[in-house]
C-alpha cells in the first residue's frame, strides 16, 4: 500500500517563475526601477588621459546653448586665465587657458600659447579703470553679444587692451586705438597677471 501525502499550500503563497505558469496571486505593481546612479561630479582635475592627451579641469567644455552673461561669469570656469602677447599698446588676442604643471594650456588642444596670463572678473562701471587692462569677448558679428555656450567662452578668441574711455551711463567702454564702444556685459577686468 502506498501512502500519498498531499500538502495543502494556499494559492496566495505559491509563486512560480515558469513560463506559462499561472499564479493565483493578484497582480502587484511592478517593482520600482532602481534610482539611477548620480552622474559623476561636474568637476575633474586637469590630467593626462591614457593616450597622453591633456584634459582640462572640468573635462571638455559643453557646447549646449546657455546664458553666458556677466551674471554667469561669461560661462568661464574658475580656473580660467587669459594668455595674451598684449604689450600694453593697442589690442591683442587673448586666449582662455588654465594652469597645469606650471604652464598655461588652451582649452581646445592643451597647447601652451605665448604671452602672459591674466585672471579676470566681469567688468562693472565701478571696476573699470581708464588706463587699466581689460578683456572683451569678441563675437564674430562684433555686436557685443556674450558667448552662447561654455565651449564658445573657453575656445573663442577674446581681445585684450587698455581701457581708454568709460561711459558708465550707457554701460560701455572703449579700448585705446579702437573706435567701437564695447558693452560692459562682454568685458572683464584684469585682477591678476603672471
Amino acid at each position: 500500500m502506498r501512502l500519498l501525502l498531499l500538502a495543502v499550500i494556499p494559492s496566495c503563497a505559491v509563486s512560480t517563475n515558469l513560463p506559462g505558469a499561472r499564479s493565483e496571486q493578484p497582480s502587484a505593481a511592478p517593482p520600482a526601477a532602481a534610482e539611477p546612479a548620480p552622474p559623476p561630479g561636474p568637476y575633474i582635475e586637469a590630467h593626462h588621459d591614457s593616450f597622453g592627451n591633456l584634459i582640462g579641469p572640468g573635462g571638455d567644455p559643453s557646447s549646449a546653448a546657455t546664458t553666458c552673461d556677466a551674471a554667469h561669469d561669461h560661462c568661464l570656469r574658475p580656473e580660467t586665465w587669459f594668455v595674451s602677447e598684449w604689450d600694453g599698446r593697442g589690442v591683442a588676442n587673448a586666449t582662455p587657458t588654465y594652469r597645469f604643471e606650471d604652464a598655461f594650456h588652451d582649452w581646445r588642444r592643451g597647447e601652451t600659447p605665448p604671452g602672459s596670463g591674466h585672471r579676470t572678473e566681469p567688468a562693472t562701471a565701478a571696476s573699470v579703470q581708464v588706463g587699466a587692462p581689460a578683456v572683451m569677448f569678441d563675437s564674430f558679428d562684433f555686436l557685443g553679444a556674450p558667448p552662447t555656450s561654455e565651449d564658445d567662452a573657453l575656445t573663442a578668441t577674446w581681445q585684450m587692451g587698455t581701457v581708454e574711455a568709460l561711459d558708465a551711463a550707457t554701460g560701455k567702454l572703449r579700448f585705446a586705438g579702437e573706435e567701437r564702444w564695447i558693452p560692459l556685459a562682454v568685458a572683464r577686468v584684469v585682477v591678476e597677471s603672471r
